[in-house]
């Protein structure tokens, strides 16, 4: 087309205004000193408009033109399409009719008359508003009046949602907006059955504070619970700095856990007092053991709250950083609590950390001497609390305080060939200050680095290890399709015995134990333009043990063909059991439309669920997706797949269409029930909404649990 004009404004007639108005046709004529005419391929430019069509009227003394066929009207801000335009080149005021236009990225509109009002202003009667590029569009909103303010809102009354010309949903006032910045006002709630919290609706308002903070408040109402507070506070400070803060409350008088007043408060949040002393939170805490079974559906999907990583664990932890050269200086309050279910009730133990007082730091450099410390004070409080389902309950906790350093000298030697790094570690340890603990009088004295004395009132431990690590560099030949590469490393290791039963065992380094081996790993990397493969060997003889002193064999094989396949190996062989002690094996397979995932897992140091397999099939075709996930579990004595247990299923169906998606999501969960009064297995089923309108966002919507 534009070729076409370059053609037009060489070679037909052209008049300049003295107004800047450039006006390019095939045949122009000059009714009068005021008004032409101009028939053919007409290009009018002014400023930052261009505008094309088959018949125009100019104006001169009002600067308005009158514009007939396969109009066309562009400037910064719009596109139009129309029969008629009728517009003040000054003002870009006017009228149009049967009328098309397009508002990026995705906004098409149209109507029978349109009225401009103002540059980017546009008051449209009989309209349709959609984000689908077609014809016949698959969803609109008709109006019978509407308003288009480009940068702010789409108004409309009277409107109709339509799906293809099926008018679906009427509502007498209906607001879109059409911004690139963020607007505050409700969101769409979500709204669903839920087994044991009845029927629900999550009306939310969002409040844009600025560019870089903003805040989500509103009420998760459920007819069988009532409702819940929630808020939502995200501040991006800087590129270093940031706060999220997100708090739910609920006062459930049909709660099946053991308390009424129920809650979760979230704080990820990092703020710098000064250039090097940084105040760091890290807290997801929750009121029971039932709380995130029952409501981490609600909480909000973000990478932030890691959701189902381990519904039994919380934390707490406040801390300020120091950084200087010499030193990183930390301060911090540290709760770890975890909630342990099991065949009567359920136990919560917490470690509590008041204060942790830490100086640590790495990679030091004296004359080519290398040196990293660690020196901490804990005052640790250990609390164990059990529930029981038939009405009792109990409680203990045990609390001291703890001194301790470790200072690590190595020296790394280059051999050309390869890298020599022997290293000496000496650890002291001071405990102090015991409550419910008993402490006898002991003494294990070897020397003045390796010795451990016990009185009534404390403990001192001191304790070594040295050993050296030996890195020889790559090892490569290069073959006309692929390159091998190898490399090799061996460490010996020794930390000598101490009796330690008797120490308290809640925190690190708490406990250290002896260690007396000599490791060695192989590596191989062989890489083509195509695929690649890792195979690494790591085999340990450890001579702690009076027999059977090689450790099991740990072998990790990667394979990857053109991002199509992945292939994950993974073993600990024992040589003497003839057994593996840990496999895991999985496959990735992406070909085209399809995609298969399997992955074997067993490791016998678990003593819950030690083997667990997982499968899953997606087909994405260009108008649908499929997608299958399933997982077994059981506990196993050894390595097989017999005695696997159902344990998850998700099923997904997804239709796509250029402007919107839709589908359905399965789940069911298979698992112990635990309640205040009752211990049960159940499945857990939820049927999701997936639903997606381009320009809308999309949305998944909880229809439906049962359990």
């Amino acid at each position: 087309m534009f070729k076409n004009i370059l053609f037009i404004i060489l070679l037909t007639a052209s008049v300049c205004f003295a107004e800047k108005v450039n006006l390019e046709a095939d045949r122009i004529t000059s009714i009068d000193n005021n008004t032409v005419f101009a028939e053919g391929n007409v290009l009018i430019t002014y400023k930052n408009i261009i505008m094309v069509a088959d018949n125009v009227t100019y104006y001169k003394d009002q600067n308005l033109t009158e514009a007939e066929g396969n109009v066309v009207f562009q400037d910064d801000q719009n596109y139009l399409t129309a029969e008629y335009l009728k517009i003040n080149l000054t003002t870009k005021k006017g009228s149009i009719k049967n009328g098309k236009g397009f508002y990026a990225p995705h906004t098409y509109f149209s109507a029978e008359s349109i009225e401009k009002t103002g540059e980017n202003n546009f008051v449209l009667s009989n309209a349709n508003i959609t984000s689908c590029n077609q014809e016949k569009p698959d969803w609109h909103f008709h109006s019978r009046i509407a308003r288009i303010d480009y940068g702010e809102y789409f108004k409309s009354k009277h409107t109709t949602f339509n799906i293809a010309d099926i008018p679906v949903l009427y509502t007498p006032y209906f607001v879109w907006p059409i911004k690139k910045k963020r607007e505050s006002g409700f969101l769409v709630p979500e709204i669903g059955f839920k087994t044991d919290a009845g029927l629900f609706i999550t009306p939310k308002y969002f409040s844009n504070l600025g560019v870089n903070k903003d805040i989500t408040a509103g009420i998760n109402y459920f007819t069988m619970k009532g409702p819940m507070l929630n808020t939502e506070f995200r501040y991006a400070k800087s590129s270093r700095e940031s706060v999220y803060l997100y708090g739910e409350f609920i006062d459930d008088q049909n709660s099946k856990s053991n308390k009424n007043n129920r809650y979760r408060i979230v704080n990820k949040s990092n703020l710098f007092i000064l250039e090097n002393l940084e105040l760091k939170f890290n807290t997801d805490y929750v009121s029971d053991f039932k709380y995130k079974e029952d409501f981490d559906d609600f909480a909000p999907k973000n990478d932030i709250i890691e959701l189902n990583s381990d519904e039994n664990y919380s934390v707490n932890e406040i801390r300020l950083n120091y950084r200087l050269k010499y030193s990183d200086i930390s301060l911090r309050y540290l709760d770890n609590m975890h909630y342990y279910i099991n065949s009567t009730g359920y136990t919560k133990n917490h470690i509590i950390r008041k204060p942790n007082l830490i100086f640590e730091k790495y990679g030091l450099n004296f004359y080519g001497i290398k040196f990293d410390y660690f020196a901490d004070y804990n005052k640790v409080l250990y609390t164990n609390y059990s529930y029981n389902i038939f009405g009792s309950e109990s409680g203990k906790s045990t609390g001291y305080d703890r001194y301790f350093v470790k200072l690590k000298i190595y020296k790394p030697y280059n051999l050309k060939i390869a890298t020599l790094t022997p290293y000496y570690i000496q650890s002291t340890t001071y405990w102090n200050n015991f409550e419910n603990l008993s402490i006898s009088d002991n003494r294990d004295f070897e020397s003045e680095f390796l010795n451990i004395d016990y009185s009534k009132d404390n403990i001192k431990r001191y304790i070594y290890t040295y050993g050296a690590k030996l890195y020889f560099n790559e090892i490569y030949k290069d073959y006309s399709s692929f390159r091998h590469s190898i490399f090799n490393s061996f460490e010996y290791k020794f930390t000598p015995y101490l009796y330690q039963s008797k120490l308290p065992n809640f925190i690190d380094n708490d406990i250290i134990d002896e260690e007396n081996y000599y490791s060695y790993t192989m590596t191989n990397f062989i890489k083509n333009k195509n695929w690649n493969l890792k195979i690494e060997i790591s085999e340990k003889y450890n001579i702690v043990k009076e027999e059977e002193r090689f450790e099991p064999l740990l072998l990790t094989s990667l394979f990857n063909y053109r991002d199509i396949a992945d292939i994950v190996f993974e073993t600990n062989y024992n040589f003497y059991t003839d057994k593996s002690t840990y496999l895991k094996n999985s496959y990735n397979i992406n070909f085209k439309n399809l995609g298969i995932h399997t992955e074997y897992i067993f490791d016998n140091t678990i003593t819950d669920y030690n083997t667990t397999f997982k499968y899953g099939l997606s087909y994405n075709a260009e108008n649908f997706e499929v997608d299958l996930y399933q997982k077994f579990a059981s506990y196993e004595k050894s390595v097989k797949f017999t005695g696997l247990k159902k344990q998850e299923l998700s099923v997904k169906w997804l239709y796509k269409s250029d402007c919107w998606n839709a589908g359905l999501l399965l789940k069911e969960n298979y698992y112990d029930i635990v309640e205040k009064n009752s211990i049960n297995k159940g499945t857990a089923r939820t049927v999701y909404l997936l639903v997606e309108f381009k320009g809308l966002g999309k949305t998944e919507r909880k229809i439906l649990e049962t359990k």
